[in-house]
């Protein structure tokens, strides 16, 4: 499990910040409680998360569980990140922060799984239209 330490050193590394190298897809969302936003970029290669890269500003928990986020999903597959939790695919336990510090670390969990969602939501649209 994950310190709140750790999360702020990720932050501070700039480790996972920019864009993936291969073709991405982008989405952004921002923490209406403080402000916070962060753009994930996501490399996706059928089912499989190659890549993910974030950009963003705001506090050390929004920035650092991006990042943590970006490490823990690169490589895996669609639907094992969408049928995580957050405190299963983060490995922290974001519950020990304040509500208003809980959204800044769910925030890039939310946007990934929206953009996760969208891209299914696509890909079977798009296989339907070729079966008809």
């Amino acid at each position: 499990m994950h310190e709140i330490e750790e999360i702020t050193e990720l932050a501070r590394s700039h480790r996972w910040r920019g864009v993936p190298s291969g073709q991405h897809v982008s989405r952004s969302g921002r923490n209406p409680y403080c402000g916070d936003v962060i753009t994930l970029h996501v490399e996706v290669d059928g089912d499989q998360v190659l890549d993910v890269r974030y950009d963003g500003t705001g506090c050390l928990v929004s920035q650092g569980c991006a990042a943590l986020l970006c490490e823990r999903s690169t490589g895996k597959a669609v639907k094992e990140l969408t049928s995580q939790t957050a405190a299963v695919l983060l490995d922290f336990d974001y519950t020990q922060l304040s509500l208003h510090r809980q959204a800044c670390a769910l925030l890039g969990y939310d946007i990934l799984q929206r953009k996760l969602s969208e891209l299914r939501t696509t890909r079977d649209e798009s296989a339907r239209r070729e079966h008809d």
